[in-house]
């Protein structure tokens, strides 16, 4: 489905292109090629792009584009960096019209479900499974529906921005954009990588792995599994606090930091802590889970290791606290944390999760400093939950 949009999409943008091949370039930024008219075209480049790839499950209310950067070099390339900014509101009415909550239902033979209450919905999955679940999995089942409906109840009927940092490469010949060579790529937090994978997956697709996660979770082996090991999460952590810290305290800028490895706005830092040039995403994250309600100690405090290095930031809230409990791409949710790591195994970066309603996922983090922006899966990142 992706393909046959990304086509579309193209098919747009080339009509675009060939009806603006006779105007004169009086505004250049190289090669004879006119900035503003670039940036035009390009910017119903990218709104037809998002409308196209998110129309299926929001309303898009608006778009807005703004090029920071753009760069010509000797061999006649061009290279534009936009942000993209997309306010959107689900077409779902209810949590139960989202393709992922469908698949889940569907495993537990709920498929015209309505949720009422905590005890209608133990009820009715008892009802509809009694001869193919046993009492324990029903059990885990209904609470699994539960926490999701209620975790999605946020997201319904509310309007909200969604960020994107685009990079866009083509070559320039006679004064105009060779399409031939066009190639667009989305930011996926500390990667580039081709814009139609930061789209969201087809509504079948997505039924499927909602349907699947509540296989694997309701299977004998991982329920007997996590009776065993399941971490002692810290109950009094609010992760709505959490997210709305994280979104509080960073912003999309497109300043450097002082020593120009990382774009870095302190003035939207919280004054009460410290900042690391150039490193500041563990401290950040450490911040946000605080003012969660995540207690301090004598290792995990503002500027102890524990607070400010990914390792140890990892290894405290994994293994001496248990405070964290390991997620995937598809359920891990606002409040939660991405781990990055190298080839070699070594935690670098972290950012704090601040949506997942099924379809897109944010996140907000530091160096870069990044607000409410679209991510996509990397089977190399850590995923964690904290309840």
């Amino acid at each position: 489905m992706k393909v046959k949009k990304m086509w579309s999409i193209l098919l747009i943008m080339i009509f675009t292109l060939i009806s603006c091949t006779n105007i004169s370039f009086s505004q250049g930024i190289g090669n004879g090629l006119e900035k503003s008219n670039c940036e035009e075209i390009l910017k119903n480049y990218i709104e037809d792009f998002l409308v196209e790839g998110y129309s299926e499950y929001y309303d898009i209310n608006d778009v807005k584009v703004i090029f920071d950067e753009v760069d010509v070099d000797e061999s006649s390339n061009v290279e534009f960096i936009a942000k993209a900014t997309m306010n959107s509101v689900l077409k779902a009415k209810c949590v139960e019209e989202l393709p992922y909550v469908k698949g889940m239902l569907e495993r537990v033979n709920l498929n015209t479900f309505s949720y009422e209450s905590d005890d209608n919905t133990i009820n009715m999955v008892s009802a509809a499974n009694k001869s193919n679940l046993s009492d324990r999995q029903i059990e885990v089942a209904s609470k699994i529906i539960i926490d999701k409906i209620k975790d999605l109840e946020q997201y319904i009927g509310q309007a909200d921005d969604t960020n994107f940092i685009f990079k866009i490469t083509a070559s320039v010949k006679d004064g105009e954009i060779d399409i031939s060579t066009l190639k667009m790529f989305a930011e996926n937090i500390d990667e580039f990588i081709p814009a139609e994978e930061i789209l969201p997956k087809n509504s079948q697709e997505l039924e499927k792995e909602g349907f699947e996660y509540l296989e694997t979770e309701i299977s004998e082996p991982v329920i007997i599994c996590n009776e065993e090991i399941l971490p002692n999460l810290y109950s009094g952590y609010d992760r709505i606090a959490a997210r709305d810290y994280a979104n509080k305290y960073t912003s999309n800028t497109t300043k450097q930091c002082p020593h120009g490895k990382a774009l870095m706005d302190t003035s939207k830092y919280n004054s009460n802590y410290n900042w690391y040039c150039h490193n500041d995403c563990a401290n950040y994250v450490s911040q946000s889970l605080k003012a969660g309600g995540l207690p301090t100690d004598s290792t995990w405090k503002a500027g102890s290791t524990a607070w400010v290095n990914c390792e140890s930031l990892t290894n405290y809230m994994v293994s001496t606290k248990k405070y964290w409990k390991k997620s995937d791409y598809e359920n891990a949710n606002a409040g939660g944390v991405i781990m990055m790591k190298n080839s070699d195994g070594h935690r670098y970066h972290t950012v704090m999760i601040v949506k997942n309603d099924t379809v897109t996922r944010q996140f907000s983090g530091h160096t870069n400093d990044r607000l409410k922006t679209a991510y996509s899966k990397n089977s190399n990142w850590e995923y964690y939950v904290l309840q």
